[in-house]
């Protein structure tokens, strides 16, 4: 989950364990992801992860589509993963947000996730 504004990205990428989750290549996927979602402004639906691509210059993504994207990752990390949502909110000036992250590991990556708008 990532905030930008009166703009949220929230993902989910799941691993098959939690030793997955702590590496650098889950972790920089996950946010290049996040950054993407909020760039588009935009939900990303899974049958469009073969047309678009990432704009980031991160060596994990770069000139990549989300679909190979994911398919590098699960090449890195030896262990099946997966996209199950990707979803942009753009609130109106008179809406709230709040978010909070679960045993969040690093910044805007967490284990569990809630978010509510006011």
């Amino acid at each position: 989950m990532k905030k930008q504004g009166n703009a949220l990205a929230i993902t989910s990428v799941s691993c098959e364990t939690d030793f997955v989750t702590a590496t650098d290549h889950f972790r920089n996927f996950s946010k290049c992801l996040l950054d993407l979602t909020l760039e588009n402004k935009q939900n990303i639906e899974s049958s469009n992860f073969d047309s678009v691509k990432f704009n980031s210059k991160a060596e994990s993504v770069e000139n990549m589509t989300i679909n190979e994207g994911i398919r590098n990752l699960v090449q890195k990390t030896q262990e099946n993963c997966k996209i199950n949502f990707v979803e942009f909110i753009q609130l109106n000036p008179k809406e709230i947000l709040g978010f909070y992250l679960h045993l969040s590991p690093t910044e805007n990556l967490g284990v569990k996730a809630a978010y509510c708008v006011k």
